[in-house]
């Protein structure tokens, strides 16, 4: 386990170096060769990453749900965002900080003694995870955005936007059904909701007002991954 996440780690810092090279100086590292080794490099780690979900996952899901949340949001997070188009100036570097420093924390996790802070395998919400894995793809993607206007996130964005919308809406309706309320006193449902209203406003801002709306997105992307990381 911790052999892998520091292979993972230096991977991604490896890519992250490329792209960082690349646009500091782009008469020399603009080529196709540049692209395609960082490309190559983000997909290596996600299948990396999701061999070692498939590793903790039959080690025991119950004794490792912290990193096995970790591992999932680390391997969405880190997959390439050009595969069809050239690689925009800075939407490397930027996309690479998310998966690196979640690599990194979960290099600190994998070192600490194993604890008591691990749930029922029935009651891993997967969702959750999945979607505070495609809402660190929507953060870098929107930070990215202060550093380059030309840095698509909507797409990441609305089916981040979406896949939370139907979580929460259809947990509302559970619980509607066996407790006669919408919402629980939980405290990462409070927090979905919260990233939620985030996006839900940041929909509601216009599109030539695209900074204040990188802004709340990232914002909402920020208070996802956080819920997940704590919650989980």
């Amino acid at each position: 386990m911790i052999s892998l996440i520091s292979l993972v780690l230096g991977m991604i810092a490896v890519a992250l170096g490329l792209s960082l090279w690349r646009d500091l100086h782009p008469d020399h590292a603009r080529s196709d060769a540049f692209e395609r080794a960082i490309t190559l490099i983000r997909w290596c780690v996600s299948l990396i990453l999701l061999v070692t979900t498939a590793l903790l996952w039959f080690a025991g899901p119950e004794q490792h749900t912290r990193e096995i949340t970790l591992v999932v949001i680390t391997a969405i997070a880190a997959l390439p965002t050009h595969t069809h188009r050239s690689l925009m100036e800075w939407e490397g570097t930027i996309t690479a900080v998310p998966p690196l420093a979640l690599a990194a924390y979960g290099l600190i996790v994998a070192l600490r003694p194993a604890g008591t802070t691990s749930i029922p395998v029935n009651a891993w919400p997967i969702p959750t995870v999945l979607i505070a894995g495609v809402a660190t793809r929507v953060l870098g993607l929107s930070v990215g955005a202060f550093f380059n206007t030309d840095i698509e996130f909507a797409g990441s964005y609305h089916a981040a936007y979406l896949a939370m919308t139907t979580l929460l809406g259809g947990g509302a309706l559970v619980n509607l059904w066996r407790e006669g309320t919408l919402w629980t006193s939980s405290s990462c449902e409070r927090g979905l909701t919260g990233a939620w209203l985030v996006w839900t406003a940041a929909w509601l801002i216009p599109e030539d007002r695209r900074l204040l709306r990188a802004g709340a997105i990232s914002l909402g992307g920020a208070v996802t991954l956080l819920v997940a990381l704590t919650c989980i």
